[in-house]
Parts: structure tokens; sequence; C-alpha cells
């Protein structure tokens, strides 16, 4: 499968710098689509994602409600940079690890600075 160059420098070089990072879950059920160039040499990546029936169904009962105007962003960014530095994330480990391990913190930084 080849992949469209997303990037195309003054100097002729072209490159793929736009990544697409979905879950092992729905990956299967994702198409990338790149959009042409809108003038900025930078052609943008489109994440498609078509879910069955079975994983539109929500839990009803877990709704959480964040007010982002009342956020402590300085607070949120500290603490987040912070934590992933104690976590010492191990890179070896499988993608979803790794995305659960930083979702953790993202989630428990949230509680704490976001009302």
């Amino acid at each position: 499968m080849t992949h469209p160059f997303t990037y195309l420098h003054f100097n002729g070089a072209q490159t793929i710098p736009a990544l697409l990072l979905v879950s092992s879950d729905i990956s299967a059920n994702t198409k990338r689509i790149i959009l042409d160039d809108p003038g900025s040499e930078h052609r943008p990546v489109i994440a498609k994602i078509t879910l069955t029936q079975q994983q539109r169904i929500l839990d009803p009962y877990i709704r959480t409600s964040w007010n982002f105007k009342k956020a402590n962003w300085r607070s949120f960014t500290d603490m987040i940079e912070r934590n992933l530095h104690q976590e010492r994330i191990d890179f070896s480990q499988h993608p979803d690890k790794i995305g659960k391990v930083i979702t953790s913190n993202i989630i428990n930084c949230a509680k704490t600075c976001i009302p």
C-alpha cells in the first residue's frame, strides 16, 4: 500500500509527517482520507470511522459533563506534565497499553482541574 505525501517542502522534498492514530478496537472500521493541499503545502488527513450498531450503544449511566470555561488550565498542564514524567512510560509495550496509561493520566488531571 502506498501512502500519498502529506507535506511538500518548498525545496521540493516530499514527506509523510501526518499520523493518524486510532485504538485497535476501531482500527478495522477506520479509513484515512488525505485531502488536496489547500495552499499551505500540508495536505489535511481526515479519519472516517464507521461504527457498528453495537459500538454505538453507550451506557446511559456514564455521563461526564465538563465545564471547560471554568477549568484551571495552568494547573491542568502542570499536573499532566508532572504525572507523565513520573510515570516513565515504557514505549516498548503494546500501543493500547500506552494509550490507557496516558488517557488515565489525562482523565485524573481533568477530574482535579476541570469542574
